[in-house]
C-alpha cells in the first residue's frame, strides 16, 4: 500500500468523482493552518492516474499566515484614512476595542 500526499489523493479522488476524461491534468492544493501543499496529476485511464513532478509543500506558510497579511493591509489600509485614529494609541484594555479587534480579525480571516 502506497500513502499519497493529502493533495495528489484529493486530485485523484476528484478525477475519480467527475467526468474528468483521460489525459486531463488537475492541481490541487491544500492550505492548512500552518502549511501548504500541492499536487498536479494526469488521468491516464478509468481508474489510473500519474503524478506529475512530486507533491510537495511548504512548512513555513500556511492560512494562518494569510489571515495575518490580510490583516496587516487592513490595519495600513485604516491607518492611512485621513482622521484615522492610530493603532498604537487604542486602549487595548476598553473591552469594545477589544471586541472591536477580534471583530476585524474575524473579518479578515473569513475574507
Amino acid at each position: 500500500m502506497t500513502l499519497l500526499a493529502e493533495p495528489e489523493a484529493a486530485a485523484i479522488n476528484y478525477a475519480a468523482q467527475e467526468r474528468v476524461e483521460a489525459g486531463t491534468t488537475i492541481a490541487v492544493y491544500d492550505l492548512g493552518g500552518g502549511t501548504f501543499d500541492a499536487a498536479v496529476v494526469r488521468k491516464t485511464g478509468v481508474d489510473s492516474f500519474a503524478l506529475l513532478g512530486s507533491a510537495d509543500g511548504l512548512q513555513q506558510i500556511g492560512g494562518a499566515d494569510f489571515d495575518e497579511a490580510v490583516f496587516s493591509h487592513v490595519r495600513a489600509l485604516l491607518a492611512a484614512q485621513p482622521g484615522a485614529v492610530q493603532w498604537d494609541t487604542l486602549d487595548v484594555e476598553d473591552p469594545s476595542v477589544l471586541s472591536g479587534l477580534a471583530r476585524l480579525r474575524r473579518e479578515c480571516t473569513e475574507a
